[in-house]
């Protein structure tokens, strides 16, 4: 795989940028959730201010947000930022009620985690760590889907990732739940992976071990587990890590499932490991917020000795592209590894690995 491939055609994300940045007026966004707030961390990067947020009238639920009617009062032309992750839906519906034609409507595809982070002179430092990792991958669809990612977080086309996204995450044909699967669910959020789980195996399995953290989350997900009467499932109110102790968390009040571990977190949550708590693993998913290496440190024994399958988020790091693949390998390097994308923005993209 040749980086400088990913960087023909330009950035259009800095092209957008630098038009909005010569309009030199108002700016608004249109959205006011995580991916809303994400928009405006980069618009601030690059010294830009944001006037405000409008919303459709369903969804104004803080007196600081405008409704659509407010907003086409407001003088001049403000500049529209589409601050949803559907931004052509977002832009259709505002085009089609033909009341936005003064407006310029922009928008800008991102990781809202590491914005643009993943710059020409990124691509350009990691070429060798990329290319092995695309000379890795085992499919062809996994290469795709790679060279997909990074031209999305790139340049913000996001047409290819477009293509390659695919449906089941956690949960691909290549990889089956077994029978007596021993699942441990790293970042157990509410209990949808288990859903998809249970959807699968039935109660067809030995034990599934759920991990989550936030007390709200964790509460959600004791309900789920009830409600369902489901057997052999054992939640546990941690964070995986690679050793037990206790950490900092930080919070989201907007968005619970963006609440991650930090230093700086004012909330305390218990860690524990996976090869302290559920040695005998068949199966591993992570999806911790950013800890999935240290996660995955704190399963090497297990990973060594039963060659679970896993299936890893990728994406909440760029270097989680190719270390979290290095470091699996350096367990055992049997391991063979496919990626595939499940949303269609630059999030949601999953390592998968088996022997």
């Amino acid at each position: 795989m040749d980086v400088d491939e990913l960087l023909t055609g330009g950035c259009a994300r800095r092209a957008q940028l630098e038009r909005l940045s010569a309009r030199n007026g108002a700016i608004y966004i249109y959205g006011a959730g995580e991916y809303a707030r994400a928009v405006e961390r980069f618009l601030r990067k690059h010294g830009l201010k944001v006037s405000g947020n409008f919303v459709d009238a369903p969804y104004k639920v803080d007196a600081e947000l405008l409704d659509v009617d407010a907003f086409l009062d407001l003088e001049g032309s403000p500049s529209i930022v589409i601050g949803m992750a559907d931004h052509r839906t977002a832009a259709a519906r505002l085009q089609s009620s033909g009341r936005f034609s003064r407006n310029p409507i922009y928008h800008f595809v991102l990781n809202p985690l590491y914005l643009d982070a993943v710059d020409e002179s990124f691509l350009r430092k990691h070429r060798n760590e990329i290319s092995a990792l695309h000379d890795l991958l085992e499919d062809h669809a996994s290469r795709r889907t790679l060279v997909a990612y990074l031209k999305a977080v790139y340049s913000g086309d996001d047409s290819l990732l477009i293509e390659v996204t695919t449906p089941g995450q956690y949960f691909q044909d290549f990889m089956p739940v077994d029978a007596e699967e021993v699942f441990v669910d790293g970042g157990a959020y509410t209990g949808d992976t288990l859903v998809d789980f249970v959807g699968r195996a039935s109660t067809r399995y030995h034990a599934y071990h759920a991990f989550e953290p936030d007390p709200r989350n964790f509460a959600s997900l004791l309900q789920e587990i009830a409600s369902r009467r489901l057997p052999r499932v054992q939640p546990h109110p941690m964070a995986l890590s690679d050793k037990a102790g206790y950490l900092g968390m930080i919070q989201d009040l907007r968005s619970p499932d963006n609440s991650r571990i930090s230093m700086e977190g004012s909330l305390r949550i218990e860690s524990t490991t996976i090869d302290n708590t559920c040695p005998d693993a068949t199966f591993i998913k992570l999806d911790v917020e950013g800890g999935e290496l240290h996660a995955l440190r704190g399963g090497a024994a297990s990973i060594a000795n039963n060659r679970p399958r896993l299936a890893v988020a990728a994406y909440h790091e760029p270097s989680h592209l190719w270390e979290l693949a290095q470091f699996i390998r350096s367990i055992e390097p049997r391991y063979r590894f496919r990626i595939r994308q499940h949303r269609r923005i630059p999030t949601d993209l999953v390592l998968y690995a088996f022997v």
